[in-house]
């Protein structure tokens, strides 16, 4: 038996998220963590330091990044230091979409130099403080591989070891779990050709030089597109992780970098020197809507048939607390979910603007076979204007939304809130509310 531990921790105005797996037998152990920003910082500082308390070796196995916002950075520093990191997960997100993200940093006032850094140089600014690999994710309607389609996940319950030779895995130690990564590699050359389509036609060589430089700098760092899963095996399938990633329209991108292509310098350097970004404001406002489309999903499935649920603790709002007792004294509510095939723990959604139809279109056709049967679903951008769509095909047993008190962007919308209730499947019409001052804990036995 496995125990998986899922907890939303409150650190305000941002997400910070942590899911451990143990082996009840052995207790070999294995960790992931969705996200690790806020603009609460002392929120999230003391969130960080008491969960790295009970890490195991001081390692942590995955560390998915949804996007580079500084609401879902900012924990970074703070969260790498004395701690080593297997592998970082995160979208390919090119030196010009970085460098509209500084020019939306400066224009917000954030100062840290770190986060320019990391902003410059993700890889670097990983590598420097303890992850082993980095994998970029691509959109697979980028044109590598022939557009998306539908996901199919792992096989149940299969009983041995996964035999597939397909599967790249990663090197482990005797008391590690084995990662295996499903996802289909793609070779920097046709990235580069790729790019070169776009930006040295549509454009010049200047710019596009940037970009393919780094690329080939990126010497030993994986690309896949995100399609398929990354699965957590122990002789068996026990978890896998399905991404799904968009990239900003090159159209709108190439009407930004039409605007800074007089700046002869290099764009990482660019990056780090906030007065120049603020006098690109004028550059950025052309394209700042689209920021969030980069935003990373993932979603968190068991290759198990049986699994029961329940809440150990809810750190809730005080007018909520009589949903912890009614849980535990009405675990029927949650029963349709023991007998299901393909039960999915969790979706991650980062930033997700499904308010947009073409994104909504994609992201439910991707997880068409899913979304019927979401045991936690976090609703995106911190349940804003932009986190919902009618068109959302979702039946999820329950939803968390992360958002800090008082906030300036008026987080979350009531609208919203309401609109997804509708797609809550227990008889308990309630979400989640994670911000300072209470943590949402799930735990699944397996």
């Amino acid at each position: 038996m496995y125990t998986v531990d899922l907890t939303f921790h409150g650190v305000g105005q941002g997400l910070f998220s942590t899911l451990d797996l143990t082996n009840n037998h052995s207790y070999q152990s294995f960790s992931a963590i969705y996200d690790c920003g806020s603009e609460n910082k002392a929120s999230l500082k003391t969130k960080i330091n008491n969960y790295k308390k009970q890490l195991k070796n001081n390692k942590i196995d995955i560390l998915f990044i949804s996007h580079l916002h500084y609401d879902h950075t900012s924990g970074l520093p703070i969260l790498l230091k004395n701690v080593s990191v297997e592998v970082a997960v995160l979208p390919y997100i090119n030196v010009f979409e970085r460098l509209l993200i500084a020019i939306e940093a400066v224009q917000w006032g954030i100062e840290e130099e770190w986060y320019y850094e990391l902003l410059s140089d993700p890889v670097a600014f990983l590598r420097e403080r303890g992850v082993k690999n980095v994998f970029f994710l691509v959109d697979p309607r980028e044109g590598y591989g022939g557009g998306r389609r539908p996901f199919v996940p792992p096989p149940n319950d299969t009983g041995g070891e996964d035999k597939d030779k397909n599967h790249e895995r990663r090197p482990r130690d005797k008391e590690d779990y084995n990662i295996s990564i499903k996802l289909r590699k793609i070779d920097k050359d046709n990235i580069i050709n790729h790019l070169e389509n776009i930006y040295h036609v549509n454009l010049n060589y200047y710019l596009f030089k940037d970009i393919a430089y780094e690329v080939k700098e990126y010497s030993d760092v994986n690309f896949y597109e995100s399609l398929g899963y990354i699965s957590v095996n122990d002789k068996k399938c026990i978890l896998y992780f399905s991404p799904f990633t968009k990239s900003i329209s090159w159209k709108k991108l190439c009407k930004f970098i039409s605007c800074v292509k007089k700046i002869n310098r290099n764009i990482k350097d660019i990056i780090k020197d906030k007065n120049l970004l603020k006098n690109l404001k004028c550059c950025y406002t052309k394209i700042n809507k689209d920021l969030n489309y980069t935003s990373m999903a993932i979603i968190t499935g068991t290759c198990y048939k049986y699994h029961i649920i329940y809440f150990p603790k809810c750190h809730y709002c005080c007018y909520y607390n009589y949903l912890c007792k009614y849980i535990f004294e009405h675990k029927h509510c949650y029963c349709h979910l023991l007998n299901k095939s393909k039960s999915i723990l969790v979706l991650y959604t980062g930033d997700l603007p499904l308010f947009n139809d073409k994104i909504c279109e994609e992201f439910c056709n991707y997880y068409k076979h899913l979304l019927d049967n979401i045991c936690v679903y976090q609703i995106p951008h911190h349940g804003s204007k932009t986190s919902y769509n009618s068109k959302l095909g979702l039946c999820a047993c329950s939803m968390v939304v992360s958002y800090g008190l008082k906030n300036k962007y008026n987080h979350p919308d009531t609208n919203v809130l309401q609109q997804y209730e509708y797609h809550l499947s227990c008889c308990i019409k309630s979400i989640f509310h994670v911000t300072e001052n209470n943590d949402v804990h799930y735990r699944f036995f397996l």
